[in-house]
């Protein structure tokens, strides 16, 4: 009895756990103008989603916010049941059909009345449908050995009325026919918790196609098998053990259930979503996420589910993608180290043609000097016609560097070089954090003569490659491309290699030595000043954010990025700023 009764108190704090979660997940939706879509047709309904979904809206009722609830439904799905409900419902919605006019139409009708009741606290208890028949032939999916489970039969007797908590309705005939919801034009996420047979289809299908995805762990179900399959490849990729990986993984599958699809989860379940993790490892990470129920805030899930749902990038990548990447950004890392290169060079000889020039003019000052005053200091073994002959040259040869100098203009050349670079290292971070013009969920549309780039149609990879051509296209346009004297890399990129090339490892090596605002340095979060007070106000990063060691090129979370990236950048140029105290 002590056991019944606290398994009874774990399933009502896990149920008023949900009702929370999903009441500020309508929260969330009603203020961020998103819609919630119930689609019943083709027996792809949730009916436990569905029913904490009207819960949650009966908590909220004093909420005056309220967000859109698109349902779904076909008149076919209704006449599947023979109970009284059911073949109401039908005749109401057949007489809709009778007196509803096309849009566009001038004939006006009589409005019709659809009674559409919630019954969402009659279905609090799953033990009083135990023993009532069934209103329709049970799915194949929910059979068992020993017939359909007792907790499953509330679901039909819930199914057979229209869903009772909508904003908008949408009637199909038959369900052969489809209500086409890509022409809506906005991105699908997906929060699972627990489910069954029905459930286990629709999510492998979600992260298949790379869509947004939030799993409530401890909840039980198919959820609890791919979350904890999640969160076992992830502790695999951290510790970097290859090693019967596999076994691992499958031995740290939480599977919670005894229905049908839990026969059959196993290895291939772990290959397709270790292919996954391997083709596109930042998806895995921002748009396929797993939170716990029990140890996670509301405040928590809804932070990870609103994070989730803004790093929606189009789905999983076609094949061959990441590679493509990988190729585009060390492109233009090598372009960045060209011009870096060129920069040097311009100054360098920039410096020189400045050092000769003032030497000259300091030889011909003492030259002048001195032939001045020999008649007054002459000796018989001065040679007056030599330093006549070197006045004369003198002068010509700095006439001749100062024009050489001027028309060279080395030192601006230096600076578009640099500049260029700087635009170009600022794309690449653009890009890797899909920020900017890169970001998918925002539609730039630009007709400045300096932003040409229309993002409506085009993937981030070939915006950064237009974004690239074009900064490189503006520099060889100028008078660095008009001298012809840009430099060479001492490595080439081989496109094949990636990140086993040489290039590669001379980037790294030339970062390290050069750039130190892309080189992390260690305790960057106590750096004090002469007065004992912090002068670096970034605080420590938690074990919460997904911080990764930057590689240049693969993709970059907005954490990795303030840690490698922004904070380097900030202590480089605290250091590099005057002290106005030693001034005083």
């Amino acid at each position: 009895k002590k056991e019944g009764a606290s398994k009874d108190t774990i399933d009502t704090l896990l149920f008023q756990r949900l009702i929370t979660i999903f009441s500020a997940v309508l929260d969330s939706a009603a203020m961020s103008n998103n819609w919630i879509l119930i689609d019943r047709t083709n027996e792809q309904s949730s009916p436990t989603a569905e029913l904490l979904l009207e819960l949650a809206m009966q908590r909220n009722h004093s909420s005056k916010a309220r967000p859109i609830i698109l349902v779904i439904d076909s008149i076919d799905r209704l006449s599947r049941f023979h109970s009284n409900k059911a073949k109401e419902q039908v005749k109401h919605l057949q007489k809709l059909e009778k007196v509803a006019q096309p849009f566009g139409t001038d004939i006006i009708q009589e409005r019709f009345h659809l009674d559409i009741i919630s019954q969402a606290q009659d279905f609090s208890d799953w033990r009083s449908f135990i023993d009532l028949p069934l209103p329709c032939v049970p799915q194949k999916q929910h059979i068992r050995d020993n017939g359909i489970s007792d907790k499953r039969k509330w679901m039909y007797h819930y199914s057979e009325t229209i869903y009772g908590s909508g904003t908008h309705y949408i009637f199909l005939g038959s369900n052969d026919d489809s209500f086409p919801i890509e022409a809506l034009q906005a991105p699908i996420g997906t929060v699972c918790a627990h489910g069954g047979s029905a459930a286990y289809g629709r999510l492998r299908s979600t992260i298949l196609s790379g869509q947004p995805l939030v799993m409530l762990a401890n909840t039980g179900g198919v959820t609890q098998a791919f979350s904890s399959c999640h969160r076992a490849i992830l502790e695999r990729s951290k510790s970097k053990e290859s090693n019967n990986s596999t076994c691992d993984i499958l031995s740290k599958i939480e599977i919670v259930s005894n229905e049908n699809w839990a026969k059959h989860f196993g290895i291939a379940e772990i290959m397709f979503m270790l292919e996954l993790h391997e083709r596109a490892p930042l998806l895995f990470k921002k748009t396929i996420v797993a939170v716990d129920l029990i140890e996670s805030s509301a405040e928590e899930v809804l932070s990870i589910l609103t994070g989730c749902f803004s790093s929606i990038d189009g789905g999983i990548p076609e094949l061959g993608l990441g590679s493509a990447e990988t190729s585009c950004v060390l492109n233009a890392w090598q372009l960045y180290l060209l011009l870096k290169h060129s920069a040097s060079q311009f100054y360098f000889y920039g410096l020189c043609l400045y050092w000769i020039l003032l030497l000259l003019n300091v030889l011909t000052s003492l030259a002048s000097t001195i032939y001045a005053s020999s008649n007054k200091y002459a000796t018989k073994n001065m040679n007056t016609d030599v330093l006549r002959n070197i006045i004369v040259i003198l002068p010509v040869l700095s006439t001749f560097i100062a024009t050489t100098r001027v028309r060279s203009r080395n030192i601006d050349k230096a600076s578009i070089c640099n500049t260029g670079a700087a635009y170009i290292l600022s794309e690449i971070y653009y890009f890797r954090t899909r920020t900017g013009l890169y970001d998918s969920s925002i539609i730039h549309k630009t007709t400045n003569d300096f932003d040409k780039v229309q993002k409506s149609t085009t993937s981030p990879r070939a915006i950064f490659v237009q974004e690239i051509q074009r900064i490189f296209s503006a520099i060889i346009d100028s008078d660095v491309g008009n001298s012809s004297t840009l430099a060479t890399t001492k490595k080439q990129h081989d496109q094949e290699a990636g990140l086993h090339s040489q290039f590669y490892a001379h980037l790294k090596q030339y970062v390290t030595e050069n750039e130190p605002t892309l080189t992390p340095i260690e305790n960057l979060d106590t750096t004090m000043n002469d007065n004992n007070t912090t002068i670096f106000p970034f605080q420590k990063h938690s074990d919460a954010f997904d911080v990764v060691e930057d590689d240049l090129v693969t993709p970059l979370s907005i954490e990795s990025y303030i840690q490698c990236r922004a904070k380097p950048t900030a202590h480089y140029f605290q250091k590099c700023a005057p002290r106005p105290s030693s001034a005083l």
